[in-house]
């Protein structure tokens, strides 16, 4: 029964999906929150460790409409066969248009079997986000300030504590700091104008990468990582033609357009770097940094200019039972808290008390 009803959301109009998706978040913090609180008696690895698995399951639910329900075609490029043959630790950086990226990360890391073990690196801001702020927080997630207000060595301190309570550990990171959004091209000038002052390329097509965080990472868990990822996305329904029959960028999706893109595509570029490769200062390091956006540049010129890719893109099949189970098990636990007076309370004052707790804890935190 559970299973028809995954598969006839298929059929439903694109933003029917999406709310069920956005709606599961409660379900997820009433499952994992009382779990949090009885493993303070328990030793913070192993809370690591079952923390880790219940991110992963919940993660499988949202791939689960991404690629199963979504009618977008995924095809890899690059190093792909390197990052499959093993689970690793690694340094994950990548360009960002959109709330989208996030998810290319889940569908990488699905394929190699790691993606409880993401992690990220945030704005400060976003420790306000209602359940997830507080979530990501206690998951280990690492948040920073701008520019002056950088604490470099609050974010030396959380990142040197990863290796003691997590196994393995995706970092995740973009760079540039923003999306990049063709629509506003003062933020791209600014850019392009920080690049010729430090005597760089100006990047046309991304921002120029933000070192600070980067550089921290790879130097502090030098001997944790296994790898540094570089990764360029592209998504055709950015790619839009004018009324003379050219190719202009348009808006990357949002998740509800990309639930939207039948027929489309999401193009993933990956390059695997040893740590070895990378210089250790941290000027050396920025003009690492910038020498592979310089590539994703390139890489992204020549998809807006005539819908050029890589060679050797291929697709890799996202097998039904690596996401069904965890959408049964979301999906009925819904079910049951939507369907009974005891369980909307449950799921009310995990959306709203645990919103208002978790809002309350981060504000009084001092976490970036």
């Amino acid at each position: 029964m559970l299973i028809s009803v995954l598969l006839a959301l298929k059929s439903l109009p694109d933003l029917v999906p999406f709310t069920v998706l956005l709606s599961t978040a409660p379900t997820f913090f009433a499952l994992w929150m009382p779990f949090r609180v009885v493993s303070v008696v328990l030793p913070r690895k192993a809370y690591g460790t079952a923390d880790d698995f219940t991110w992963g399951l919940y993660q499988r639910f949202v791939l689960f409409f991404f690629e199963k329900l979504c009618p977008v075609e995924v095809i890899f490029y690059g190093d792909i066969d390197k990052v499959l043959a093993k689970k690793e630790s690694v340094l994950y950086m990548s360009n960002h248009q959109s709330t989208v990226d996030w998810i290319v990360a889940d569908m990488l890391a699905v394929r190699q079997g790691s993606l409880g073990q993401m992690r990220y690196v945030l704005k400060d801001g976003l420790r306000f986000l209602p359940l997830y702020g507080y979530y990501f927080y206690q998951h280990d997630c690492l948040y920073v300030r701008r520019s002056r207000k950088f604490n470099a060595d609050r974010l030396q301190k959380s990142l040197q504590s990863i290796p003691k309570y997590r196994n393995r550990t995706w970092l995740i990171i973009f760079p540039e700091g923003t999306r990049f959004n063709p629509n506003n091209p003062a933020v791209a000038a600014s850019s392009q104008a920080f690049d010729r002052k430090s005597g760089l390329s100006a990047l046309q097509n991304v921002l120029s990468p933000r070192t600070k965080a980067f550089h921290l990472a790879q130097r502090n868990l030098k001997s944790y990582f296994d790898a540094v990822y570089d990764v360029t996305v592209m998504y055709s329904q950015t790619v839009l033609e004018n009324a003379q029959g050219g190719i202009s960028r348009g808006l990357a999706p949002s998740m509800n357009d990309y639930m939207h893109g039948a027929g489309e595509q999401v193009h993933i570029v990956v390059k695997r770097f040893g740590l070895e490769e990378l210089p250790e200062e941290e000027e050396e390091t920025h003009k690492w940094l910038h020498g592979r956006y310089v590539e994703k540049d390139r890489i992204m010129g020549d998809f807006f200019r005539d819908r050029s890719v890589p060679s050797g893109g291929r697709k890799v099949p996202l097998p039904w039972l690596s996401v069904l189970p965890a959408a049964v098990l979301f999906t009925g636990l819904n079910i049951a808290l939507w369907s009974t007076e005891t369980g909307r309370k449950i799921y009310f004052t995990s959306a709203i008390g645990g919103t208002a707790f978790a809002l309350t804890y981060m504000g009084l935190r001092k976490v970036a």
